[in-house]
């Protein structure tokens, strides 16, 4: 198709599939180098060991609850402070190096709400940290295989309508990652599992290089 021969509904829908995609590479940035290695702590805790019982992992998170403090008070010196701003700063460059080819910002107030993001996505995974329960982010676990829409735990993003026929929708693309719960904050409880967040996922076709046929699924 010859670029005068794009339609409004066209460019309307590039626009839109753009701005899903690059919330979903700021997720995937976000949890990915942020949260799952628990930067904050500048690598001196772990997560709980998968496959433990109930009663050892309320202990380890007791743990990692109690020792969470320690660590952030250890950290809170000048010179911490300058090494995570240093580290913030270079991990704003890696998104801007993967975002600044689709978007088109006032550099400024670019730079500011980014450096805010990655402070909150912090702010956020230390207050987890906090926590005895046990918080997980959740990404569907496709194995080559489709997978299929869940309304238990998946959301459509917005605009998007569920499918009304007897057909099961076929997710094409993850948004926003889940968040599920185990335990509580009483150190109870650890039996019981709870989703906190459902996953944002999209099931339109996404249209692949060139406009024809279905796209690729993109997960984590």
């Amino acid at each position: 198709m010859l670029k005068g021969q794009i339609t409004d509904a066209q460019r309307a829908e590039d626009r839109g599939l753009c701005s899903v995609n690059l919330r979903r590479k700021l997720d995937i940035i976000l949890v990915g180098n942020i949260c799952k290695p628990r930067r904050w702590t500048e690598g001196r805790t772990s997560d709980a060991k998968d496959g433990i019982n109930p009663d050892e992992e309320r202990k380890f998170q007791t743990w990692v609850a109690s020792t969470t403090s320690l660590v952030i008070d250890a950290l809170n010196t000048p010179s911490r402070s300058r090494s995570a701003d240093t580290r913030t700063e270079i991990m704003a460059n890696k998104v801007r190096d993967l975002l600044d080819p689709f978007v088109v910002v006032d550099s400024a107030s670019y730079e500011h709400e980014l450096g805010r993001i990655l402070e909150e996505a912090l702010t956020l995974d230390r207050e987890i940290c906090r926590q005895i329960a046990r918080i997980e982010w959740v990404f569907p676990q496709s194995d080559g295989k489709e997978v299929l829409f869940d309304s238990v735990r998946m959301r459509l993003g917005t605009g998007e309508g569920a499918a009304k026929g007897p057909e099961p929708q076929i997710v094409s693309l993850v948004v926003c990652p889940g968040m599920k719960k185990r335990g509580k904050s009483t150190g109870e409880d650890f039996t019981v599992e709870s989703l906190l967040l459902s996953m944002e996922v999209s099931c339109e076709a996404i249209p692949a290089p060139g406009g024809e046929g279905r796209g690729r699924r993109w997960f984590m």
